[in-house]
């Protein structure tokens, strides 16, 4: 776990002068971007920003965000069903019980006591 800090306070490292250099770049030619894409050392320095962001993001990282999306998904939907969708099922089935009950009243005979 510590190498793996190490690396990722290395690559940010890399980032951020990656980050410097193009914004130099950018300054230089007054902010003007269409100069600015032009440049050969903009593309460099963009396609660069994308390798170092590929290499600080690994698969592991990127795996961990989906474990945690697929987490907090989960309990949306847990909490849903035990606040709403539980609720809804069990006042439906209480309704239907006591039409079941009004319905069997209405059809039962009187009972003749002898």
């Amino acid at each position: 776990m510590l190498s793996h800090t190490e690396r990722l306070k290395t690559d940010a490292a890399a980032q951020k002068a990656n980050g410097d250099a193009y914004y130099a770049l950018a300054q230089s030619v007054g902010f003007d971007y269409d100069r600015l894409l032009s440049d050969p050392r903009a593309k460099r320095l963009v396609e660069q920003g994308q390798r170092l962001f590929a290499k600080a993001n690994p698969w592991e990282t990127v795996g961990a965000q989906i474990a945690a999306a697929v987490f907090v998904i989960g309990s949306y939907l847990l909490a849903r069903e035990v606040q709403v969708s539980q609720p809804k099922r069990q006042a439906a089935r209480e309704t239907a019980r006591e039409r079941a009950l009004e319905v069997g009243s209405a059809n039962a005979r009187p009972t003749v006591h002898r």
